[in-house]
């Protein structure tokens, strides 16, 4: 492999523009590609024959900015006939590594790694708690991932149960996500998002941004909000984010007087808007791998208030740049929330700390020299 290029077959399990596809169009951005040639292999589930950039967000994304991929069809969720497709893009364009990412992206490289013997990394980015099947399939998953070169999680945490859970140690690497700061800009809306939102000049507004499943916690948020209202007339929220818990959540909000305060936003493709009409973040998950709502958060200089599970104490420190608190905790979480509201020389504190956290630890630059070290290392043991 001396002097040349490294071809990195990347096999994802999804169309959607999510935090890990922002990290893969991150590392298409800043990896040199000379050294190492990058391709896309994402599936697609093809219910109309015809496939439409414009309503697949990460594809979109990838072909605006001219990264090469590849569709890997299905004619249903879990068709194995993606395995098959997988495998002739990996002869035709010369593959020396396949890299995963999530559980679904596993089954595929578990099984092209039995096949062809090919060095495996492995990305894993947490897990969520839908339903029994996707739990089933996450479980599936991790058995395999055991059989990857590499195991690389977003956290320590995560590294931690997994080697808890049997794995060996060797074989995991904690790589944190990485913030492309040039990805976010000033905001120009911000006067026309609080009229489209209907908040006022001295309300004091609270974002929570994520996808609305059970495992981000969001109705443990509405039950402080809730209180936290009967004291503060001044107080909103803006939920956004999309999932299959929004009508649930909704609901809760409705038989809660809460519909006036607490606004919807759906998905907002400039999250910097957001960022810009807040006052403070809450992350209220349960379960994390390492949120991209945390460093964002940090780098436009919010304080935030999170639950201490997961990769979050990683980024967000107690007492230094926001405030933790246990999970599922309804009185820490409206004190924590109540005690920076009230302190703005914390929240400047917060906002100052923060920022230069950001910059040192959670750089492009260094992501990329991590990733492309551990391919480095995979061939090196091939060849040993």
């Amino acid at each position: 492999m001396k002097g040349q290029p490294i071809n990195i077959l990347i096999l994802v399990a999804t169309d959607k523009l999510s935090g890990p596809a922002r990290q893969i169009i991150q590392f298409f951005e800043y990896a040199d590609r000379n050294l190492y040639h990058l391709l896309l292999a994402g599936t697609w589930v093809d219910k109309t024959g015809v496939f439409d950039l414009s309503k697949d967000g990460f594809f979109d994304e990838m072909n605006k900015r001219a990264f090469p991929f590849e569709i890997l069809r299905q004619k249903f969720r879990f068709d194995p006939s993606v395995v098959q497709q997988a495998y002739k893009i990996i002869k035709k364009n010369g593959i020396h590594i396949i890299q995963t990412h999530g559980y679904k992206a596993a089954v595929i490289g578990f099984v092209i790694k039995m096949i062809t013997g090919m060095p495996w990394v492995a990305f894993m980015h947490g897990e969520t708690q839908e339903d029994m099947k996707v739990r089933i399939f996450q479980e599936i998953g991790f058995q395999l991932v055991r059989f990857a070169d590499r195991i690389v999680t977003v956290s320590k945490a995560m590294r931690h149960r997994y080697i808890q859970r049997g794995v060996n140690p060797e074989k995991l690497v904690v790589l944190h996500n990485a913030l492309d700061q040039s990805l976010f800009c000033e905001s120009s809306e911000r006067s026309q998002l609080s009229k489209q939102f209907k908040i006022r000049e001295n309300d004091l507004v609270i974002g929570v941004i994520g996808r609305l499943s059970a495992e981000k916690g969001q109705r443990y948020f509405l039950e402080a909000f809730k209180r936290l209202r009967n004291l503060n007339q001044r107080l909103k929220a803006l939920i956004v984010g999309e999932g299959p818990n929004e009508e649930i959540l909704k609901k809760y909000c409705g038989s809660n007087d809460l519909e006036k305060s607490v606004i919807f936003t759906g998905y907002q493709e400039n999250i910097s808007n957001i960022y810009h009409l807040v006052d403070l973040i809450v992350l209220p998950s349960l379960s994390e791998g390492l949120p991209n709502v945390a460093m964002e958060a940090l780098f436009h200089q919010k304080p935030v208030v999170a639950t201490n599970v997961g990769g979050i104490p990683e980024v967000i420190m107690d007492g230094y740049n926001g405030i933790l608190v246990p999970p599922k905790n309804i009185d820490r979480m409206v004190n924590a929330i109540e005690t920076i509201l009230a302190d703005e020389k914390m929240r400047i504190t917060f906002a100052i700390n923060g920022k230069k956290m950001i910059g040192e630890k959670f750089s492009p630059e260094i992501r990329v020299k991590k990733i492309t070290g551990i391919y480095d290392s995979v061939l090196k043991d091939k060849i040993i």
